[in-house]
């Protein structure tokens, strides 16, 4: 294991020089340090989990798991939701461009506009498979 890319045995061969350059009170002085420290850490720690306390959280938000449904965030319902609104926008769009765009009589006659033949409206015959 790496740390600061310093591995375990040499962070081993740096603790006992530390220990035996600092001698028997400075070692002391250094386990006094060492938990004055990691007091600290333990109090900050502590002061961060109850700033970040979940439960107050949920309630400033008003978030309560009995009443909270779910299902409302499905995704499949949002995305059958959001394609429903576009189709009806589109046929709403499109019946009123029709519905402008469509000749409602004849030229100058009076008489219904023109209609399409039935040939032009039935589908054009596949294309004939060449012959192997």
């Amino acid at each position: 294991m790496e740390f600061f890319g310093i591995s375990g045995s040499e962070l081993a061969v740096l603790v006992v020089l530390i220990v035996l350059v600092s001698g028997p009170k400075g070692v002391t002085q250094l386990f006094a340090l060492l938990k004055r420290a990691l007091a600290g850490f333990r109090a900050w720690n502590a002061r961060l989990r109850q700033g970040t306390n979940l439960s107050a959280l949920a309630s400033e938000l008003r978030l309560d798991g009995a009443t909270l449904d779910l299902r409302q965030y499905d995704p499949r319902s949002l995305v059958r939701e959001a394609v429903r609104e576009e189709m009806k926008a589109w046929t709403a769009h499109a019946a009123a461009t029709a519905a402008a765009t469509a000749p409602t009589q004849g030229p100058a006659t009076g008489q219904p506009g023109p209609t399409r033949s039935a040939a032009a409206t039935t589908s054009p015959a596949p294309p004939a498979e060449p012959q192997a």
